[in-house]
């Protein structure tokens, strides 16, 4: 529960996956009478039951009124980027190396609103917390918040101090390709799914757009934050907040530093960390699992080429990082690369993706969570 999903999440992408029962609170104080419920043989039929048909209707109220277009139709309406106007930046280094980040450095990266925002305090109170501004009802809250900031930075300065190489990277540039919708890199493919739900655009976007047919590069990257050992409970929530935090501002600051002088497309950016919470930089960094790329099997590709053990990276058969304060995903250098939602595909898409990566159109599904 809490910020780590959300009703409607839980209805579309787990609870089909499972036969018991899944069940979504918003705050995790209420599990206790959630757990109650489904332990109690009087009330675990009904009540497991009562939350399936809330989720079917929230899925199928959801479904109603999407309007598709045709695979066909999506293709030939793609991202039409002019190449002829950008010359492709060969990166500086090909292939892969690993690196090891300056905590120190990477700690100016960290998020704060979102830190709090995982504690269920507002993320207004990032800024509330410096500045003073907030209702006087909120006192109580607000201190609280304080207090939470600075036991975390007092722990991330005795991180600094003690484990300067918490932090360990792997990067990688390499020559690809597109054929028939798939990336192309080395001897390892990556198909990629295009929007279909009816725009206004009437523009319908897939990560191929973003690569040059007549060549191009792609960047990978993998960063991961060392589990270290807790004093007590609380310490070791906060240290796993902390270095969940410590996870995305390692991407942050990697992608800064590939954009500046690994990859060297961006050689004169200058945006302070705070500027760099809103992407204003050229370049996109998706990951698999996120709206671009449902599939989280895309990280099994990523570990093929970087081989994430060499920091320490494991994967489950499920495609999730171990340990758990791990980001991974893809660089897309050109300047008209953005994020974007795929949103809901239809059979045929699904029957096409699944025949690309060699897989049956159920385990397809399993993968891109439909």
């Amino acid at each position: 529960g809490g910020a780590t999903t959300s009703k409607l999440h839980t209805a579309l992408k787990i609870d089909p996956m499972y036969s018991g029962a899944v069940v979504y609170v918003p705050d995790a104080s209420q599990a206790v009478p959630v757990a109650n419920k489904l332990l109690n043989p009087e009330t675990q039929k009904e009540y497991t039951d009562e939350i399936k048909n809330t989720y079917r209707s929230l899925r199928e109220k959801t479904s109603v009124g999407k309007e598709f277009v045709s695979l066909d139709y999506a293709r030939k309406h793609a991202l039409k980027i002019d190449f002829t106007k950008y010359e492709t930046h060969k990166p500086r280094t090909e292939g892969s190396m690993v690196l090891s980040l300056p905590l120190a450095t990477v700690a100016e990266y960290i998020n704060w609103g979102a830190f709090l925002a995982a504690w269920k305090f507002p993320v207004r109170y990032a800024k509330a917390v410096s500045s003073g501004d907030f209702p006087a009802e909120e006192r109580e809250k607000v201190e609280k918040s304080i207090e939470l900031k600075q036991d975390a930075q007092k722990l991330l300065a005795a991180w600094i101090e003690t484990q300067p190489n918490l932090i360990q990277a792997i990067i990688g540039f390499y020559p690809v390709k597109t054929e028939n919708e798939t990336l192309l890199i080395e001897d390892k493919k990556i198909p990629a799914l295009r929007q279909q739900e009816k725009r206004e655009d009437d523009i319908y976007k897939s990560w191929i757009d973003f690569i040059n047919p007549a060549g191009d590069y792609l960047g990978l990257f993998v960063a991961t934050v060392s589990e270290l050992p807790a004093e007590d409970d609380y310490q070791q929530l906060v240290g796993q907040v902390l270095r969940d935090r410590l996870a995305e501002a390692s991407a942050e600051y990697l992608h800064e530093q590939v954009r500046k002088n690994y990859w060297g497309y961006s050689p004169n950016e200058a945006f302070t960390p705070a500027e760099l919470l809103k992407a204003p930089y050229q370049g996109i960094r998706p990951a698999s699992g996120y709206p671009s790329h449902p599939d989280l099997s895309l990280n099994f590709v990523i570990d093929d080429l970087l081989q994430m053990s060499r920091i320490g990276v494991q994967l489950t058969p499920n495609g999730a990082m171990y340990p758990t304060s791990s980001v991974a995903g893809m660089y897309f250098a050109h300047p008209e690369a953005d994020y974007f939602y795929v949103g809901a595909i239809d059979d045929e898409q699904l029957a096409d993706y699944a025949a690309k990566k060699g897989i049956s159109v159920e385990e397809a599904k399993r993968w891109l969570g439909i």
